[in-house]
C-alpha cells in the first residue's frame, strides 16, 4: 500500500507500526547488562581491581593481562594504572620475603622485572623509577664482596635510608656489618683509628635489633683514647 500510496490515509500509522514492529524494546535488564555488567571484560576489570585492594598481586596481574589479551584497547588507562599497582606491590612483597642469602639474589631479580615491567607501562611513576633504580643496586651490592667496605657503603647508604626494612631488613644488616668491617680495618692504622669511631656511630644510628657489637667495640675504642 506504501509503495503504491504514500499518502494513504493511514500511511504514518503503518508506518510506526513497522519501525515499533522492526525495532523491539530492550527491557531493564537488557539494557543494564549492555552498558555496565554484561561485558565479560568489565567484570574481570573490576575483579583485577578488587584483587589489588587485597594485595593479590599476582592474581590481579594475570586477571589484566587477560583483558588485554581480549581486548587491548579497554578501558586502556585503567588497566594500565592497576597493573602498575600490582607490579610494584608484587616486587615490594618479594622483596620483603627474603629469608636468607641462597634465594636473596634470584628474589630480588624477580623484583626488579617487576619494577621494570611496571616503568615500561607507566615511565611517569616516579615510585616504580625509584623502585627500580633501588633494586638495580640492592643487586649490585649483592654481587660485591663483602669485604669490600668502599664499595658496599656508597651503594646500601641511600637504600637504606630510603627504605629501613628494604629486603626485609637485610640491606640495614648488610650495611650494619659493612661498618663494623670497614672500623675494624680503620682502627688497625694509627691514621684513620679516628675514623673508625664514626663508622662505629653510623653503625649504632642505623638501629639495628641488636647492636651490641658496634656499642662494645665502640666503647673499647673510645677507652682506648684515653690510655
Amino acid at each position: 500500500i506504501l509503495a503504491e500510496d504514500p499518502d494513504y490515509a493511514d500511511a504514518a500509522e503503518i508506518r510506526r507500526e513497522l519501525v515499533a514492529t522492526a525495532t523491539p524494546t530492550l527491557g531493564p535488564q537488557t539494557q543494564a547488562s549492555l552498558t555496565s555488567g554484561g561485558n565479560p571484560l568489565n567484570k574481570l576489570v573490576k575483579e583485577a581491581e578488587e584483587a589489588v585492594v587485597a594485595g593479590m598481586w599476582t592474581e590481579a596481574i594475570d586477571m589484566l593481562q587477560r583483558v588485554r589479551e581480549s581486548d587491548n584497547d579497554y578501558e586502556q588507562a585503567q588497566v594500565t594504572s592497576l597493573l602498575c599497582d600490582a607490579l610494584v606491590g608484587r616486587g615490594l612483597e618479594t622483596l620483603s620475603a627474603i629469608e636468607n642469602s641462597a634465594q636473596e639474589k634470584t628474589m630480588a631479580t624477580s623484583a626488579l622485572a617487576d619494577f621494570e615491567a611496571g616503568t615500561a607501562e607507566c615511565p611517569r611513576r616516579l615510585d616504580l623509577q625509584e623502585q627500580a633504580e633501588r633494586a638495580a643496586a640492592y643487586l649490585t651490592a649483592l654481587e660485591e664482596s663483602k669485604t669490600d667496605y668502599e664499595s658496599l657503603i656508597p651503594i646500601l647508604t641511600p637504600i637504606v635510608a630510603a627504605s629501613p626494612d628494604y629486603a626485609g631488613g637485610r640491606a640495614k644488616k648488610a650495611l650494619y656489618r659493612a661498618y663494623l668491617g670497614r672500623a675494624a680495618t680503620r682502627e688497625s692504622v694509627p691514621e684513620t683509628i679516628a675514623a673508625a669511631l664514626g663508622d662505629y656511630e653510623a653503625a649504632l644510628a642505623l638501629n639495628v635489633s641488636d647492636p651490641s657489637e658496634a656499642q662494645l667495640r665502640r666503647a673499647e675504642l673510645l677507652l682506648s683514647f684515653t690510655q
